[in-house]
């Protein structure tokens, strides 16, 4: 008589057919471990993506004395959280260099846009000139720019200048 189901065969083992039942549970074990897996790493990405926005440093261009300057605009640079009263008076010691540069470039029809940037002893300062016909930009770090006012600003005046005189005059 050959093994049945519930008879032990010669050897001792009991021979059973494998159910529908047992063949699922081993093909759904990977899916389950899988969508486990991508379920923890989209929560992972959402809370880094949420922690580094919250947490990390976020600079903000803020325009500084709207209105004063018809061709000149100025932005301040600054770190989203940074308190009110740290905030650098940095217009007050270049206005009259930005006054004069605002009477060269107005009788050009050129425009000017200032960004700046204050860290430690450095000052970031960025300038773009356009007119109908060209742009022009400079990127400066001044070093210890604290130091002399005079110096400071004779140096943003000649830089400026030349930058104008390499500007193609609009015809």
């Amino acid at each position: 008589m050959p093994p049945t189901s519930s008879d032990p065969d010669s050897s001792g083992i009991e021979v059973t057919p494998q159910s529908q039942s047992d063949k699922r549970s081993r093909l759904q074990q990977p899916l389950i471990a899988l969508a486990v897996l991508i379920a923890v790493m989209v929560f992972s990405a959402v809370a880094g993506w949420r922690y580094a926005n919250e947490q990390g440093s976020r600079l903000i261009a803020t325009e500084q004395e709207s209105g004063v300057y018809s061709n000149i605009r100025i932005y301040e640079i600054s770190e989203a959280n940074r308190l009110e009263m740290n905030k650098e008076d940095f217009y007050s010691k270049i206005k009259d260099t930005l006054y004069a540069i605002n009477q060269q470039i107005k009788s050009q029809s050129i425009s000017m846009t200032v960004y700046y940037q204050s860290v430690d002893q450095t000052l970031n300062y960025t300038f773009a000139l356009e007119s109908r016909c060209d742009r022009k930009q400079l990127v400066m770090a001044i070093y210890h720019w604290r130091i002399d006012t005079t110096q400071l600003n004779n140096l943003l005046l000649r830089e400026t200048r030349r930058k104008l005189s390499e500007m193609e005059v609009c015809s």
